[in-house]
C-alpha cells in the first residue's frame, strides 16, 4: 500500500475541475460560460493525468485497469458533449466521472503493493 506525490497531483487536478465547475455554478468570470468551462476541464484533465498516472506494464490488462480506462473514455465524451451542446448536465457528469476517476485511482493505487527494488 504506497501513495505517491502523482496521487498528491490527481487530487490536485480533481479538485481543480470541481473548482471550474462550482465556478461555472457560481458564474464566476469567463467560467460561468459552459462551453468555456468545459474547454477548461478538458485542459485541466489533458494536461493532469499524463502527470499523475502510474502505469505497470503487467496490470495493463487488470479488471480496475479496464474499468478506470473506460471512465476516462466518458469523461472526453462528456466533455465534447459539454463543448458541443453548453448543457450544463454535461459538466455535472463530466464532474461526477472525474471524481469517479480519482477515487477509483487513489484506491487502486493505495492496494498496489510497493514494487521491489531493483538489486544492484
Amino acid at each position: 500500500m504506497y501513495l505517491t506525490r502523482r496521487d498528491l497531483i490527481g487530487t490536485a487536478v480533481t479538485a481543480l475541475i470541481v473548482l471550474a465547475y462550482a465556478a461555472n455554478v457560481q458564474d464566476w468570470w469567463y467560467l460561468g460560460d459552459n462551453r468555456a468551462a468545459a474547454v477548461t476541464m478538458l485542459v485541466v484533465g489533458f494536461v493532469g493525468c499524463p502527470l499523475a498516472a502510474r502505469f505497470e506494464e503487467e496490470k495493463l490488462r487488470s479488471a480496475p485497469f479496464l474499468v478506470l480506462g473506460a471512465l476516462g473514455i466518458v469523461a472526453f465524451v462528456l466533455g465534447l458533449i459539454a463543448i458541443i451542446t453548453a448543457e450544463q448536465w454535461a459538466l455535472l457528469a463530466l464532474t461526477i466521472v472525474v471524481v469517479a476517476l480519482w477515487v477509483g485511482t487513489t484506491l487502486r493505487h493505495a492496494v498496489t503493493p510497493a514494487r521491489p527494488l531493483a538489486a544492484h
